[in-house]
């Protein structure tokens, strides 16, 4: 039990290892106030519309519509990338995708920084609903080794010859080649 709290508390340093990285995004218990605005945002447009329109009904719907806009917010997000597999858990639901089947990487800065990847190697409308959103941490220094991981996976096709190395271990040199 203590190890699953240790999980949710307190900051998260990444963890590099083996050529896996891992890492969690909560922007709620990162941003203070940040999360006190957004907080009172919710309760504020609950009142408000309680208040219009006079019914418990709409103002419960306004309640859950802006919780549920805002829970990627108030939830953390855990990353892993670990070699061409990228395993995301946001909202308790784990999903695992598969680098190399995205053509795109985009990089956004900003509020929110984040790693957009697409299925199409152009801007496509139906990104947002076949692609996937990788958020980025914080640090400057953890974001680029995660973005340099990224981009050294994302459009590569293996070509299935395999060869030993000098450690023993099988390596597709099309795909060191590339990178």
């Amino acid at each position: 039990m203590d190890a699953a709290e240790s999980e949710l508390s307190g900051d998260v340093d990444p963890q590099v290892a083996s050529g896996c990285i891992r890492y969690r995004i909560w922007p709620a218990w990162r941003h203070k106030i940040r999360t006190l605005l957004a907080v009172a945002f919710v309760i504020g447009s609950t009142v408000g519309v309680s208040y219009a329109y006079e019914s418990p009904l709409w103002a419960t719907v306004t309640f859950l519509g802006l919780t549920a806009a805002l829970a990627i917010f108030f939830f953390p997000t855990m990353v892993t990338l670990d070699g061409p597999v990228l395993h995301l858990r946001q909202l308790g639901a784990p999903r695992t995708h598969d680098l190399r089947q995205f053509k795109r990487v985009e990089v956004h800065e900003g509020l929110l920084p984040r790693a957009e990847m697409g299925l199409s190697s152009s801007v496509s409308a139906l990104d947002h609903v076949k692609g996937t959103t990788v958020p980025l941490p914080a640090n400057p220094t953890v974001r680029d080794q995660v973005v340099v991981h990224l981009r050294r996976w994302v459009g590569r096709a293996p070509s299935g010859i395999f060869e030993m190395d000098a450690d023993h271990a099988p390596e597709d040199h099309s795909m060191a080649e590339a990178s």
